[in-house]
């Protein structure tokens, strides 16, 4: 269990700080980071926050969870719902602010 403490503490860090760092690039309209546009950047963190997340709960899941108890199960479903309910509303908060069209 020591291990899940330690993976969800680094992933809980790095989503803030990615978080954070997003929406302060996503309200400077000028910003840029090496060669990538505003535009290209907004892209960029879009696919990046809609890739990784769930990948991240998914090894979570998978790996750590796995030998739980139900009351723990249960516990670690409830965090996973909030946690979902955050990185959902960053990722529709940059989209606008990033103002992704969306293509069908």
């Amino acid at each position: 269990m020591k291990l899940r403490v330690v993976y969800n503490g680094v992933g809980v860090l790095i989503g803030i700080v990615f978080g954070a760092w997003s929406i302060c690039k996503a309200l400077v309209v000028t910003s840029t980071v090496g060669c990538l546009t505003h535009e290209q950047l907004g892209t960029c963190v879009i696919g990046f926050g809609v890739l990784v997340p769930p990948a991240f709960f998914w090894l979570d899941w998978v790996v750590f969870c796995r030998c739980m108890t139900t009351r723990e199960r249960d516990f670690t479903k409830h965090t996973h719902d909030l946690s979902r309910n955050i990185w959902l509303a960053l990722i529709a908060m940059l989209t606008v602010l990033f103002k992704i069209k969306l293509t069908w």
